[in-house]
């Protein structure tokens, strides 16, 4: 047969055999079917380059039919065929990771890992065409785990993020060379509820800076300790230089973001940082990095008991050093009981010319507004939101001020149950790749 385009849905019994004589076959669709085993007669298809088997639910690949693709350019297993077996494995009755990483022409992969052993095993990775992956990793039952990862598809489709990671529910063990490979490429990585690292780098990266993240989300991984953390004589690198969103969620161990020197040029893209309970965190930044984050629009800091400052100077550092956020037009602060300032001093005047919205509650310990709020130094700002009491309470150079505030910009009283209506977490905002 010369048919080249086959897009099938299988709901009952079918002799899918028979697709093995189709050997003009180059895309070939069988998404969400009922298919219990992959036939090895479909290995035959030697000119396919685009399978998606996406959504056939407890499907088996057995050994030795993926290998065969050899001009495979997509290859879709979207909540799919997860459990591959390590190199080496007396398991014969399913694929080996392996048979994809040999997949020379492969540009763009999607697929689930429920086999941990497998993020250890030594595979050769044929990757010098994969320029768009989806990769998840986990142990929990499938549901569960890819629930949290149903966006991750349409933003990959959307044309967000090309390459994504994403590990849940497992503790890591030493990452195999394959893994950090598609860790050096990948744009966005998620982590929740796992167990093992405590850091990001140089730990989980394998000493790359992973300068290709863009977008970092961290939930519940009690061990972390540091973001990124340097060892004191080593040898600054370069790290998270097109990192643009950070949101870090319930990490209870966190007492750092950065730990360290690390070379002029990290972390200078980002845009978005989001923190919400990490009780041991008492600042964000070092003083050092205060001029180092030109890009940095939105700050959201919510429930973190220990936090006392944004920027912290050490002994080490000038004291006449400036925090220098030129695009910054959010911040939000929320249930901070020792959060005393953002730095040492108010922000320059000239600092927050697209200054747009504060939000502040429950920062007891926070005596005056943290910026230098005029029409003059945040010529943008259009709402005030904070405890009434709180604000009543402020302490002011000028009474006055608190009264020009009050004519030029709108304020808003907030309570409990309308703060957190609008909160948690951050609103992420994406702006597409170039193309």
């Amino acid at each position: 047969m010369e048919l080249r385009v086959l897009h099938i849905n299988i709901v009952g019994s079918s002799d899918l055999s028979l697709l093995g004589n189709m050997k003009k076959l180059e895309i070939l669709d069988l998404s969400s079917s009922k298919i219990r085993t992959l036939p090895q007669e479909i290995g035959g298809l030697t000119n396919l380059k685009s399978l998606r088997l996406s959504r056939v639910f407890f499907m088996i690949i057995p050994p030795k039919v993926l290998s065969r693709f050899s001009l495979l350019e997509e290859l879709d297993l979207f909540y799919s065929f997860d459990k591959w077996v390590p190199e080496g494995s007396e398991d014969i009755s399913k694929a080996c990771l392996s048979e994809v990483a040999s997949l020379a022409s492969l540009k763009n992969l999607k697929l689930g890992i429920s086999n941990i052993e497998c993020l250890s095993s030594p595979i050769s990775l044929c990757a010098e065409n994969l320029t768009q992956f989806l990769v998840m990793i986990y142990a929990t039952p499938r549901p569960n785990s890819y629930e949290m990862f149903y966006g991750t598809l349409n933003a990959i489709s959307e044309g967000y993020y090309a390459a994504k990671m994403s590990f849940s529910e497992i503790t890591l063990p030493n990452l195999s060379n394959w893994v950090k490979m598609l860790l050096e490429r990948t744009e966005e990585l998620d982590l929740f509820k796992c167990h093992g690292p405590k850091n990001i780098y140089p730990e989980l990266s394998g000493g790359s800076g992973l300068n290709n993240l863009q977008s970092l989300k961290i939930q519940v991984c009690g061990d972390l300790e540091h973001i990124l953390s340097a060892e004191a004589e080593g040898v600054p690198i370069l790290a998270f230089s097109k990192l643009e969103e950070l949101q870090l969620e319930d990490i209870g161990n966190l007492r750092k973001i950065c730990h360290g020197r690390f070379l002029k040029g990290s972390l200078e893209n980002l845009r978005i940082l989001s923190i919400d309970r990490c009780s041991n965190l008492k600042h964000i930044f070092q003083m050092s990095m205060a001029e180092g984050l030109p890009q940095l629009e939105e700050i959201q800091i919510l429930s973190c008991d220990g936090l006392e400052k944004i920027f912290m100077k050490n002994e080490a550092e000038d004291e006449e050093g400036k925090v220098l956020l030129p695009r910054l037009r959010v911040l939000e602060l929320v249930s901070l009981p020792n959060f005393s300032m953002v730095c040492q001093g108010l922000l320059s005047v000239h600092d927050l010319p697209l200054f747009e919205r504060l939000c502040i509650y429950e920062c007891p310990n926070l005596k005056r507004l943290p910026l230098s709020l005029s029409p003059k130094s945040t010529p943008r700002l259009r709402e005030i939101k904070v405890g009434k009491t709180w604000f009543n309470q402020l302490e002011w150079d000028e009474i006055s001020n608190k009264l020009h505030i009050q004519e030029w910009v709108k304020v808003e009283f907030l309570n409990k149950s309308s703060i957190f209506n609008r909160t948690r977490p951050c609103r992420r905002t994406r702006r597409p790749r170039p193309r």
